[in-house]
């Protein structure tokens, strides 16, 4: 079995291809359901937010399953992939996980150090696992690079600059207006981006918090936080003329706002963080309007150069060594069944061994059980490099060609390998009747146990 990443991010692509591939979370167990039934997709997690969309695959046939994702987004998505592809990465393998543990610890993020990240990798992941489309081999990968995100934002510098998406959102709100303590900033959608901005601009002394939201009660729960006002979707077009600022995070797809439906006569600040988006950018075309979208971030989060390198450094140490401890528990899946078959004969061998001299030496329980420690000690010394070099061997020929010499030197494969190492025999039986048989004109003699029954006469 191989890994696949595939995928497209702000890097690689701009925010109107980025929609057209994307893909909402409550679409996303019906999504992971349908592309887990295409050929070649063995365990799927999907990773689609506002900066990527990333398929991640272990598969039979890396060729087969990754044309088998570009049929389904061209399916799903109704897109030509051959006009789009030159945006789409894929990496293989070692490459595929180093990428996602690049993810997971923000380092491959439009804001350094993004906050978010970590709960959208989480939340893939848990997604990915309701459904069923997780396995073993991902369940270990995902576990192993959350942690490591974990780790980065408590062992490095990284957690010590602004490192949310709602924190840049309030720069710019502040670089647009010197004064917000005399400004009504309006969001509509009230999830965790959404809650993290609403927080930003009432630390910067906000002047009024409106909160519009599909549920009523989400929306109040957040306004009653942060003393602000809610109200529902149905209402927002009755109090959207009272905002300077107007955020959303709702991921429609379609514009909520548009030149139609929202009249802009006074100097207004729009941002769109939904993807798909959800401001029609013609409303830019407004000379009172400054709109942003997730693209426009990059400009006001860019970090110092020279910061920004020492910063990667810290976090890419930390990735190469949590990385190892990966590749360590994923090289030893096909070398596990002779390691386990290797260490049981050994542990065989090292039991018998031991109740022989106890029963020969007459050896009380103290004696014992130093034996027992003395020679579980050599076992471990004894096999720690060959298992260790057979776990850490890439080369799948090498590797395979180490486990056949293992199963023959050791006769792993062998049924007789208890008479071979212990001389155990078949309990001798005592009495035994002989027997002509005719085979080809000629008459053999064979010697069998005699059967209980054998004097029964039809």
């Amino acid at each position: 079995m191989q890994m696949l990443a595939m995928g497209i991010n702000f890097k690689t692509a701009p925010v109107g291809i980025r929609e057209s591939v994307s893909f909402s979370e409550s679409d996303l167990s019906q999504t992971l359901l349908k592309l887990s039934f295409y050929e070649g997709i063995g365990e799927l997690i999907l990773l689609s937010t506002c900066n990527r969309t990333e398929f991640y695959v272990i598969t039979p046939d890396l060729d087969i399953a990754q044309e088998s994702i570009i049929k389904f987004l061209e399916k799903e998505k109704l897109i030509n992939y051959s006009e789009i592809k030159e945006h789409f990465y894929i990496y293989y393998n070692k490459f595929a996980a180093e990428h996602l543990y690049r993810v997971s610890c923000s380092i491959d993020s439009l804001i350094l150090g993004e906050g978010e990240v970590l709960s959208q990798v989480k939340n893939a992941f848990a997604k990915a696992m309701e459904v069923g489309t997780s396995g073993k081999i991902f369940n270990a990968l995902f576990r192993f690079a959350i942690e490591s995100g974990k780790k980065v934002r408590t062992e490095t510098s990284i957690s010590k600059r602004p490192t949310s998406t709602g924190s840049v959102v309030s720069k710019i709100c502040r670089q647009k207006f010197d004064n917000l303590e005399n400004k009504t900033a309006l969001l509509i959608g009230a999830g965790k981006i959404s809650e993290i901005t609403a927080k930003n601009l009432k630390a910067h002394n906000i002047g009024e918090l409106i909160i519009v939201n599909r549920t009523l009660e989400k929306a109040q729960i957040l306004a009653e936080e942060l003393q602000g006002k809610a109200y529902h979707y149905s209402e927002l077009f009755e109090v959207i003329d009272k905002a300077d600022i107007v955020i959303v995070c709702v991921g429609l797809n379609d514009y909520i706002l548009n030149n139609e439906n929202y009249k802009v006569n006074k100097e207004t600040l729009l941002v769109d963080l939904s993807m798909p988006r959800n401001i029609d950018p013609k409303l830019s075309e407004n000379n009172l309007v400054a709109l942003y979208d997730i693209d426009s971030l990059e400009s006001v989060a860019i970090t110092n150069k020279e910061e920004r390198n020492q910063i990667v450094q810290e976090v890419e140490m930390i990735i190469l060594e949590e990385m190892n401890k990966f590749l360590e528990w994923y090289n030893s899946l096909d070398v596990s069944p002779v390691i386990s078959s290797l260490s049981g004969l050994f542990e065989e061998i090292r039991t018998s061994e031991i109740n022989k001299a106890v029963r020969k030496y007459k050896l009380d329980t103290e004696n014992k059980k130093i034996i027992d420690i003395v020679t579980k000690s050599i076992i471990q010394k004894i096999t720690h490099y060959p298992v260790t070099n057979l776990k850490m061997t890439e080369d799948r020929k090498t590797k395979k060609r180490y486990i056949e010499d293992i199963k023959y030197l050791f006769q792993l494969d062998s049924e007789d390998i208890h008479q071979k190492y212990f001389r155990k025999r078949p309990k001798e039986i005592k009495n035994y009747i002989t027997e002509d048989v005719i085979l080809d004109d000629s008459t053999i003699k064979i010697v069998k146990p005699e059967c209980p029954f054998a004097n029964i006469q039809k």
